[in-house]
């Protein structure tokens, strides 16, 4: 749809400058559930991530066959001939083949320290996958509400303006009566002017909000429209949430996840310079045809023992590499921690605020509309001064509009710390959608 198409819409949407047809067909009404899910399906970043988890199923595997037994067949054969001119000396054929196999008995926890290092990646990786998810939930969410409370925006700039031009249209009426001047009718243009001004402006607001929307959805809004305006909010003590954000939040849960696989890493290199103890079993087959040689067959089993003594000092140097990372890791974690308890502070705070000024600017709103109906019916009467309604009709649109903007600042910031808390994929319903 191009933004002529859209704008179109958006004004049908409105009901005050064009009417449905008889035959338009309704639009698809979707929950916010229901965008979420949709663009999910369609987002190709979190398919991405997901297969980085499937990944790690098969690292863990690569490393438990590090217990199983390894077997293996060899077999030559050849068949040669010793000419001096054109005599024949002899000839020489031999058929050889083998099996072996072998078992690691002790490798000095080589084995098991990797496949718990994988295991922790692979829970890291998981952790990661879930803060994708919740990021790409918070920008549906984010667009989902843009277009509910721009769309709302464009109906009140819009009634504000079908107010101001009937206004426009008495004072035309009275200057021609003479009962007004035309410096009020100058006025009233002017801020009918100025209302024409701010309805391009949320319309272009509105068009860019339905545009993001759809590319998120992979959806024309016709097939998934928004309508959801609020969400019951239960809003946590501080206390509890920054116990939340400890225990639940995906990025601190990743990091320790890393710390933990790094942990058996170290183990994994010092296991470098333990012996290794291994079981090789040999089964050798021989048929030589030279100077009446015949069948021969061999079978073996034994014990070998391995021990590194000196590499270069390479395993040293490798182990302080890992104890520099794991310090590095718990540096992480500290910022990290501290980072995301403010964070959690400053949207707590924001939410808190944000209710406090909509419950005030409720008990304002309330007193303005009955100001301005006064105002109106008196001006109808030709009883009150024009400058005084218009100044009152503004104050009432400000109100109006501001209260959009704070109902979704809310919402999207209740949404962001439910994520902050790692709480967002259960308040939604959704946490099958994590691995």
């Amino acid at each position: 749809m191009n933004r002529l198409g859209r704008l179109v819409f958006l004004l049908a949407l409105c009901g005050s400058l064009q009417a449905n047809t008889p035959d338009q067909e309704p639009q698809k009404r979707a929950t916010l559930r229901d965008a979420i899910t949709t663009a999910i399906e369609n987002n190709f970043l979190l398919k991405e991530s997901a297969e980085r988890v499937i990944q790690f199923d098969y690292r863990i595997k690569e490393a438990k066959a590090g217990y199983l037994p390894k077997a293996s067949l060899s077999l030559d054969a050849e068949k040669r001939d010793e000419r001096n001119l054109e005599i024949i000396k002899d000839e020489f054929n031999s058929r050889s083949g083998g099996l072996r196999i072998t078992q690691n008995l002790y490798d000095g926890s080589a084995t098991s320290s990797s496949v718990d290092r994988y295991t922790n990646l692979q829970y890291e990786s998981k952790e990661q996958h879930r803060a994708t998810l919740e990021t790409e939930i918070l920008k549906i969410i984010d667009a989902y509400l843009g277009v509910v409370y721009q769309r709302e925006a464009l109906k009140t700039v819009t009634q504000n303006m079908q107010l101001l031009e009937k206004i426009l249209e008495i004072v035309t009426i009275k200057v021609q009566s003479g009962a007004a001047n035309i410096g009020e009718q100058s006025s009233i243009q002017a801020s009918v002017a100025d209302a024409n001004k701010t309805k391009v402006t949320v319309e272009s607001r509105y068009a860019d909000a339905i545009s993001l929307y759809e590319f998120l959805t992979g959806d024309a809004i016709e097939e998934l429209d928004p309508f959801e305006k609020t969400v019951p909010m239960q809003i946590p003590m501080h206390d509890e949430m920054l116990n939340d954000i400890t225990a639940g939040n995906a990025e601190l849960r990743a990091l320790h996840y890393r710390l933990q696989g790094k942990k058996h890493e170290l183990t994994w290199q010092k296991s470098d310079f333990l012996p290794k103890v291994e079981l090789i079993g040999s089964i050798d087959d021989s048929d030589t045809k030279q100077g009446g040689d015949g069948f021969k067959k061999n079978k073996s089993i034994k014990a070998q023992l391995t021990q590194k003594l000196f590499d270069g000092f390479e395993s040293e140097s490798k182990t302080k590499r890992i104890y520099s990372e794991l310090n590095e890791i718990n540096y992480k974690i500290e910022h990290a921690s501290k980072r995301l308890y403010w964070d959690g502070k400053k949207l707590h705070n924001s939410i808190q605020t944000l209710r406090d000024t909509l419950d005030n600017s409720q008990t304002e709103l309330d007193a303005t509309q009955s100001m301005v109906d006064s105002y109106w019916e008196r001006f109808r009467h030709s009883s009150q001064d024009l400058f005084i309604l218009l100044s009152a009709q503004k104050q009432l649109f400000e109100i109006k509009f501001a209260r959009l903007q704070y109902h979704k600042n809310q919402t999207v910031d209740y949404f962001k710390l439910l994520a902050l808390e790692g709480k967002l994929l259960e308040t939604l319903d959704m946490t099958t959608l994590h691995p």
